[in-house]
């Protein structure tokens, strides 16, 4: 489902930030097409194939590279393709985008009334981790699924249900937030705004200014005091199954003075 126009891009959005549900004859489309599959076999019940294509949420897997920083904009597209992507109601993790948006901007906005009477920031991060699944790319070729009548099918050889499923993960935590015109900050991850389907033993922030990572987890407040302006980079890691997965973002810090400022974000 791939390059879709720009019209059903906005379309896709628009939906799932206002109803959360896409009544159209796309969407009974993608339905009817995935049917045959039996849906208990798909792993973490979330099969990005079956979703829309919001954005490549595969390069945004953990590994940091040059082109996957992430943003409030980027952030909300990888948590709707998730979203859309599930086969069952009530996956963990998953809210409706609409909902969690609004408690994001309604928290954020908080904070944001508290900072002008005040020389501190606190920024409020939305974040997620999550399991999922994709069908193979030569899982055709290797006969490990059958598509007849342009519809997927589950593939037995003899009887043996054959795995057409690679898992894979997704993980992302970004603020609205930036430019701050303060220089202490405070920065929390509310358990409300922590979407997973995993087992994740911890959360952290790298706030680019050699003072190392400081812990999120549980939704810890972690701070910071810069001393210089400048664009800084906030790296954020998680500990999942014994292994560190990454993901950052660009903050700009224009002012590190005393004085009492109100601070720039993204949320209106």
């Amino acid at each position: 489902m791939k390059n879709y126009a720009f019209t059903l891009l906005f379309f896709c959005i628009y939906n799932f930030t206002t109803a959360q549900n896409i009544n159209t004859s796309l969407a009974a489309d993608i339905n009817a097409k995935f049917a045959p599959l039996e849906k208990n076999r798909i792993p973490h019940n979330i099969l990005l194939d079956y979703g829309f294509d919001l954005i490549d949420v595969t390069q945004f897997d953990g590994v940091l590279r040059t082109n996957n920083y992430m943003d409030m904009e980027r952030y909300n597209l990888v948590y709707n393709s998730i979203v859309s992507s599930a086969t069952q109601l009530n996956v963990s993790g998953i809210a409706p985008p609409k909902q969690e948006l609004n408690e994001w901007k309604t928290l954020q906005k908080q904070q944001n009334d508290i900072a002008k009477f005040n020389n501190k920031a606190t920024v409020v991060l939305n974040g997620l981790f999550f399991n999922y699944s994709k069908i193979n790319g030569n899982a055709l070729a290797n006969n490990k699924i059958v598509v007849a009548n342009d519809k997927y099918d589950d593939k037995y050889i003899n009887g043996v249900w054959q795995n057409p499923y690679d898992s894979k993960q997704a993980f992302a935590i970004t603020s609205s937030v930036i430019m701050l015109n303060k220089s202490t900050v405070d920065v929390v991850l509310p358990a409300t705004l922590w979407h997973t389907n995993a087992s994740v033993t911890e959360i952290a922030i790298d706030f680019g200014n050699n003072t190392g990572y400081k812990v999120l987890t549980n939704g810890a407040v972690a701070t910071t005091t810069y001393t210089a302006v400048g664009v800084y980079t906030w790296t954020y890691r998680v500990l999942v199954n014994g292994q560190y997965k990454y993901c950052r973002q660009k903050v700009k810090v224009s002012d590190v003075t005393t004085q009492t400022k109100l601070w720039k974000q993204k949320i209106n």
